[in-house]
């Protein structure tokens, strides 16, 4: 499999040194955008048992979210098939928060028949990003695929969550 694996990278290689067109321009401007899948995991690294009841809690009701990233490349032709990609890009990441709750009240409330609340909070996280990636090439003109591997250098502009409480008797807040 491994051998299998380096041959067909090897003869993409090759295949990607093949003469370029010289009476065009090697850069690309363009746009760029993407959704995104975006879930946390935690780690316990001190081991202390409060936090790891802390971590389950919150990998139970945490959820994934839909996020996107968006913005201008600049792109660079090395052959007809490898190009060499940067730009600046602006990303919203994040997850969810979803619990269902009872109100325990102290005025004699039965806590199974009182009050339910359910919260639903959506964790972004902004990021500036300048990434560079190469890329190559696969189909023709109307219609490529262009798998890549690259780096980012990204920066935190802000974050903030939004919280939805919906209550038993159907108001919201």
């Amino acid at each position: 499999m491994r051998t299998t694996l380096l041959f067909a990278l090897g003869l993409l290689a090759s295949h990607g040194h093949a003469q370029v067109d010289t009476t065009r321009s090697r850069w690309r401007i363009g746009a760029s955008g993407s959704f995104d899948g975006c879930f946390r995991t935690l780690v316990n690294d001190a081991g202390d048992e409060a936090r790891e009841i802390i971590i389950d809690f919150r990998e139970e009701n945490e959820r994934f979210r839909l996020s996107w990233t968006g913005g201008i490349d600049a792109i660079y032709e090395l052959s007809n098939r490898w190009r060499l990609a940067s730009g600046l890009q602006l990303a919203d990441k994040g997850y969810l928060f979803y619990i269902e709750t009872v109100f325990i009240a102290t005025d004699g409330i039965d806590p199974e028949s009182g009050p339910s609340v359910r919260i639903n909070e959506r964790y972004h996280y902004r990021y500036l990003s300048v990434p560079l990636v190469i890329r190559y090439s696969i189909g023709g003109r109307r219609f490529r695929f262009e798998p890549g591997i690259g780096i980012s250098a990204d920066y935190l502009l802000n974050h903030y969550s939004v919280q939805r409480m919906e209550f038993s008797d159907g108001k919201t807040q």
